[in-house]
């Protein structure tokens, strides 16, 4: 599944991102559009993310939750 977030710095400092996605089983593969981003104070920049599921061998599918992070 494809996802567009907005990174926003609205701070008067440069900032600078790692992009992560997590959840709690691990399900999923995550791909961003730019897996790092630089913005100078004031700036939003869009950033694509593409979600898969890794490949679920038994049990009726599910939809956990997930997270991205930047640090």
């Amino acid at each position: 599944k494809r996802f567009r977030l907005v990174a926003e710095n609205s701070g008067n400092k440069l900032a600078r991102y790692e992009l992560s996605g997590r959840d709690e089983e691990q399900a999923f593969k995550y791909e961003f559009g730019t897996p790092a981003v630089e913005l100078q104070p004031g700036e939003k920049r869009i950033i694509d993310l593409t979600v898969r599921r890794k490949r679920q061998l038994f049990g009726f599918p599910t939809q956990p939750p997930f997270e991205v992070v930047g640090r």
